[in-house]
C-alpha cells in the first residue's frame, strides 16, 4: 500500500528505491514546478546542508505525459556551499504515486556517511554489520537491516558488561534474564549518555520486525538514530 511522506527532505533523503509513495497535486507543484530549497545531508561535505533545484522546472505537460507513459523524471540538487556537489533523483510517476528508481550518490552512501560518528567506536565486526544492514534499508529491506542491527546493539551492550562485571560484582545469570531496558538501567553508570537517553531506539528494533512494514520501520528508526546522534 502507499505510503504519505511528511516532508519532502524526508521523500528524498530517506526513502528507500522502489517504495510507493503518495503525492498530492501540491507536493508535485513542490517537487517538479516550484522553486526547489530543501536540506539534507550532504555526502561531499560530510554534514547537513541547503540543496537546491538545479534541473529546469516541469510543466503541467510534461507532468501529465510522465504519469500517462511511465518516463522517469530527473532532479538535480546542488549544495549550496559547493556547486560541484550534486544529488541526481531519478523518479517514476503512475497517477498519484511517486517512485525513486535511481539517485547518485545512494541511500547508501549517504546513511554510511551519516553513521560515521558511530563506525568510530564499532569493532570491526560491529562496523560491518552496520553497514550490512544500512545497505539493507536503502533497498527496502527493513526487516532484514533490523536484524543486523539489533545484533550490534546487543552485542554493544554485551560486551560493556564483560568489561565492568568483575569490579561491579554483577551475576552474569542474573544479566542473561534481564530485558534490554534493565540491562541499559544496570549499566547505566558505565555507557555513553546518549545511549542510555535514547535506548528508545532498541524498542523500536523490537517492535520493527512484528508491527513495522519496511518502508515504516526503516523510516521510524532513521529519524530515531539522527536524533540520537551525538554532536
Amino acid at each position: 500500500m502507499p505510503k504519505q511522506f511528511s516532508s519532502l527532505s524526508e521523500f528524498l533523503f530517506d526513502a528507500p528505491l522502489y517504495a510507493e509513495y503518495e503525492c498530492e497535486l501540491n507536493l508535485f507543484d513542490d517537487l517538479f514546478r516550484d522553486a526547489l530549497v530543501v536540506d539534507g545531508h550532504c555526502f561531499y561535505c560530510k554534514k547537513q546542508a541547503t540543496f537546491n533545484r538545479t534541473t529546469p522546472y516541469e510543466g503541467s505537460s510534461d507532468i501529465r505525459r510522465a504519469k500517462e507513459l511511465h518516463i522517469p523524471i530527473q532532479l538535480t540538487l546542488r549544495c549550496a556551499r559547493d556547486e560541484d556537489h550534486d544529488i541526481d533523483f531519478f523518479f517514476r510517476i503512475d497517477n498519484s504515486i511517486i517512485q525513486k528508481i535511481g539517485q547518485y550518490p545512494s541511500l547508501a552512501n549517504i546513511a554510511n556517511d551519516e553513521s560515521r560518528t558511530y563506525q568510530k567506536v564499532l569493532k570491526p565486526r560491529d562496523n560491518k554489520e552496520l553497514h550490512r544492514a544500512i545497505g539493507l534499508a536503502a533497498h527496502g529491506v527493513g526487516v532484514g537491516s533490523f536484524v543486523y542491527l539489533r545484533r550490534v546493539f546487543e552485542r554493544l551492550i554485551t560486551s560493556r558488561f564483560e568489561a565492568v562485571k568483575e569490579n561491579r560484582g554483577l551475576s552474569p545469570d542474573d544479566f542473561a534474564t534481564m530485558r534490554m531496558e534493565e540491562k541499559i538501567k544496570l549499566l547505566e553508570p558505565d555507557l555513553p549518555e546518549f545511549l542510555v537517553s535514547n535506548r528508545r531506539v532498541f524498542a523500536i528494533l523490537s517492535k520493527g520486525i512484528h508491527e513495522l512494514d519496511e518502508v515504516a520501520w526503516y523510516q521510524t528508526l532513521a529519524g530515531e538514530m539522527k536524533a540520537a546522534a551525538p554532536v
